[in-house]
């Protein structure tokens, strides 16, 4: 068991703690949990004891005028004997932070071991806005995360701007703990920003470029080569299915299309435009969203008149 200075728990229900709360469960929830299993558990003692007195009962030489009366099993709420009590939703928030902060170096060198011929990498920009806050202000802009090709966190750090020179300490630390540890060198990154993290992501993993000149020969720079004796995979994108339109007559008349086909379903938009500091139009739609100076961003649950966009 894992022991704390008011009570504990076993070592299988503290291993049980990391996966439970990283897929979303609460602490009450646990609690709940806990508390079932555990009136399982004490049903389960209870009927093993029934079933031991109705066995003696059954045996040839029992005599139940001399024999004493048996036990009844406790309760499961008697503080004397069995005590039925489990640990509550404070005690078992508060007890996995502190069994996560004792096993942190252990898990920090699990961390380190992890290779990845693989990197995708993105940054959120949420968790920045509401932790880490000083003064009312945010200290950080965003945190970059990095997973491995199987989905594992191999690199996660916060940056106080976009600048590439933000990362770039701590991708030369990853570097150095692969070749440290003898693993497979850096293959492919993956970004949501290619043009502009290419350049740096190269400069520090070499061998992105061996990859990148290996993908680059098996790839024509010839489009009617490249369509006919394809090499790699190619995304097929059927042009009946994805249509761009971009004037306000045809952005109204492919609303106009969407509500004659669809009169009987929903339609779901997430609309993104610019709109002027002194714009006082109003649209005629049920949305719930952000407004600024830049971007309106909005969910529109039911369509009355379509704008003149």
């Amino acid at each position: 068991a894992v022991l704390t200075h008011k009570s504990g728990l076993s070592k299988d229900w503290a291993l049980m703690l990391r996966p439970l709360f990283n897929s979303g469960m609460r602490s009450e929830a646990i609690a709940g949990l806990m508390l079932e299993l555990h009136s399982l558990e004490h049903y389960r003692l209870w009927t093993l004891h029934e079933r031991d007195i109705e066995a003696r009962r059954a045996e040839p030489n029992y005599d139940a005028t001399n024999s004493e009366p048996h036990e009844m099993f406790s309760s499961f709420g008697d503080r004397q004997k069995y005590r039925g009590e489990t640990p509550k939703s404070g005690y078992i928030s508060s007890f996995h932070k502190n069994f996560m902060k004792s096993i942190r170096p252990h898990q920090s060198k699990q961390v380190k071991i992890r290779g990845a011929f693989r990197i995708a990498i993105d940054v959120s920009y949420k968790e920045a806005k509401k932790l880490c806050r000083v003064g009312g202000k945010a200290v950080y802009v965003g945190l970059v995360t990095g997973v491995n090709e199987i989905g594992e966190i191999r690199l996660q750090f916060h940056i106080v701007s976009d600048s590439h020179e933000q990362m770039r300490a701590a991708f030369q630390a990853f570097k150095k703990t692969t070749e440290e540890y003898g693993l497979p060198p850096l293959e492919l990154y993956s970004t949501d920003n290619p043009s502009g993290d290419s350049k740096m992501a190269k400069e520090v993993f070499p061998t992105l470029r061996g990859k990148q000149d290996e993908l680059d020969q098996m790839s024509p720079n010839d489009v009617a080569a490249a369509m006919s004796k394809p090499r790699l995979p190619l995304l097929a994108v059927n042009p009946y299915d994805v249509r761009v339109v971009q004037s306000a007559d045809e952005i109204n008349t492919a609303i106009a299309a969407m509500k004659l086909v669809w009169k009987h379903r929903r339609i779901g938009l997430d609309c993104e435009w610019r709109v002027g500091d002194n714009s006082s139009q109003t649209w005629r739609y049920k949305v719930r969203g952000r407004r600024d100076s830049k971007i309106r961003t909005c969910c529109c649950s039911d369509i009355i008149s379509q704008p003149d966009c």
